[in-house]
């Protein structure tokens, strides 16, 4: 009875694939990048940013020249093959073949430029945030900063081929079990009247700014603020003080001492 069963919503299931219309163009799914694929390529080009701070085993200086060329190697055949495959053609023709190569040879020639940036945002991030202790924690700990790399890497591909950038920046947006996180809030709550100056930086789904509060300019911010706060910077410490209980008479008042 179980077989007749199993065998009925098969039957069913494929009588909907042979239907036309939404998702049932099976033959243009064949030619889509693979998803598992871009997310290898993204925890590949995670470990050519900062190798030794994932999950494989340390490099010593003798090995890293050689771990290097075969994770650009790896990275190079798995990309191609995605490539062709969001430029539309699988198996690809010569035209399609030179398209993807010429793509991918531009986009590893600007991952030591990527990677330069990168450690300036390391650096702001270390700045910013009293709490770090060492940038290998900003590495190891901040998920933000596996967000933006990813996202910096995305951008290069951006209007060169479809869906890669798209699924890359996706990837960037996991769990604690290294899925892709979906539903979860991903912004800050800013609740009214609230003031934010140039320059602020505010991060966190659970982070919320109270109601009446004042954020300063240049301030770097991941915790939540109570109501009727002011957040500034004294000697690169971040302060939150309850305002004061005069009403300025504008919000520039509000930081004269």
């Amino acid at each position: 009875m179980m077989d007749s069963a199993n065998r009925d919503a098969v039957d069913e299931l494929l009588q909907t694939y042979g239907e036309t219309g939404g998702i049932n163009y099976l033959d243009a799914a064949a030619t889509l990048p693979s998803r598992l694929a871009i997310e290898a390529a993204c925890a590949e080009l995670m470990s050519l940013m900062f190798p030794g701070f994932r999950s494989e085993a340390l490099v010593s200086s003798e090995d890293l020249a050689d771990t290097t060329r075969i994770r650009v190697r790896r990275l190079h055949a798995r990309l191609k093959t995605e490539i062709c495959r969001s430029l539309g053609k699988i198996p690809p023709d010569e035209e399609i073949e030179a398209k993807a190569e010429e793509v991918l040879s531009a986009f590893l020639r600007t991952l030591p430029a990527v990677r330069r940036i990168l450690w300036t945002d390391i650096d702001a991030a270390y700045e910013g945030d009293p709490a770090a202790m060492s940038y290998e924690e900003i590495i190891l700990a901040y998920p933000s900063l596996e967000a933006i790399a990813i996202h910096r890497m995305a951008h290069l591909l951006y209007n060169k081929v479809p869906l890669i950038p798209r699924i890359m920046t996706e990837w960037a947006h996991r769990d604690e079990h290294g899925k892709i996180k979906k539903g979860g809030k991903r912004h800050p709550t800013v609740e009214d009247d609230v003031t934010i100056y140039p320059g602020s930086t505010i991060l966190g789904g659970e982070t919320v700014i109270g109601a009446r509060s004042t954020i300063g300019g240049n301030v770097f911010l991941v915790q939540s603020v109570p109501p009727d706060s002011l957040v500034y910077y004294e000697e690169k410490q971040l302060r939150i003080v309850p305002k004061r209980k005069r009403k300025p008479a504008t919000t520039r008042d509000e930081f004269r001492e």
